[in-house]
């Protein structure tokens, strides 16, 4: 169209290149010979009082082989770089609606198959054929082991255990880290009381509960198929949840577990046994029994 009007074509990376190349694609078909006739003026005529109108000036050259030889390069060239973009972009879509029938089609097949593909949060996948059990690892490290068993129809297990327990501790914040599991079942470790707690899950079967061991720290729980998805939320407020403790809310614990050392103190086997250990550890004071002295030390909000 420019070549034929005798201008200069526009920066082919300017945003009108596209409505250019479609009229110039248009003038070149007017002014190419065409079997209509009167209907190939007309539409030069409707172009070329298009262009006039947009404030350009064009001086008719003729017809001649040239003219119509560089008007359909020019026209071949500005359809090239049109279309390019186009399929691109159609290939990308038709690809990507590909790629995702294909997943779907994976996902439908998995479940058919009893396998499983990688879910979001999950950055790989293990079977062990031999014992029937499938383990996931999630984006956060977390490694989580499914197995499947007819011991029981309507009831779900769960068993969480981290590495790294009391035994980690130093001897001087010991028996206020062996504290921590009072303490928590007290202020519940959900985030909410124990007896909050118990109306909200209130014609659920779910427990849940966590404990801290010498190697580990530990969350164990059961549920029923239909009340799984109040375990996956209690653990996650198990998490997420920082328990505040009030001043006084742990007085009538403390004096329960006061009452409970000095009876084991009045009790003639409690010093055999505490014999016992001290011979067999060598005296390692994780296995010693707490004595009223420590517990006067315990800091409870750091348990």
């Amino acid at each position: 169209w420019y070549t034929a009007c005798g201008q200069t074509p526009p920066d082919p990376n300017a945003a009108a290149t596209t409505a250019a190349a479609e009229a110039a694609a248009a003038v070149v078909d007017a002014l190419s010979p065409s079997p209509t006739g009167s209907g190939a003026l007309r539409m030069q005529q409707h172009h070329m009082h298009h262009h006039l109108v947009k404030g350009g000036s064009c001086t008719a050259h003729g017809s001649g082989d040239s003219t119509q030889e560089s008007s359909q390069a020019a026209a071949a060239e500005a359809n090239s770089s049109e279309k390019q973009p186009q399929q691109q972009q159609t290939q990308q879509q038709q690809q990507s609606s590909q790629q995702q029938q294909h997943q779907q089609q994976q996902y439908a097949d998995s479940g058919r198959q009893g396998r499983s593909m990688l879910y979001p949060g999950v950055v790989s996948e293990r079977q062990y054929p031999d014992i029937n059990v499938r383990e996931l690892t999630l984006v956060n490290g977390l490694r989580m082991a499914i197995k499947q068993t007819d011991f029981l129809a309507d009831e779900v297990l769960v068993t969480a255990v981290a590495i790294g327990g009391l035994s980690e501790v130093p001897r001087d914040v010991f028996y206020t880290a062996s504290m921590s599991g009072v303490v928590a079942n007290q202020l519940g470790p959900f985030g909410h009381k124990p007896e909050v707690l118990g109306e909200i899950l209130a014609g659920r079967r779910v427990g849940l509960g966590p404990s801290e061991g010498a190697y580990s720290r530990t969350v164990k729980g059961s549920a029923s198929p239909t009340d799984l998805k109040s375990v996956m939320q209690l653990l996650h407020l198990l998490f997420t949840t920082e328990p505040k403790l009030e001043p006084g809310e742990m007085d009538s614990v403390m004096v329960q577990v006061r009452q409970g050392v000095e009876a084991q103190l009045r009790n003639p086997l409690h010093a055999y046994h505490t014999r016992i250990r001290q011979i067999n550890y060598e005296g390692c004071y994780f296995f010693d029994p707490i004595t009223l002295e420590e517990l006067d030390k315990v800091d409870l909000e750091a348990a």
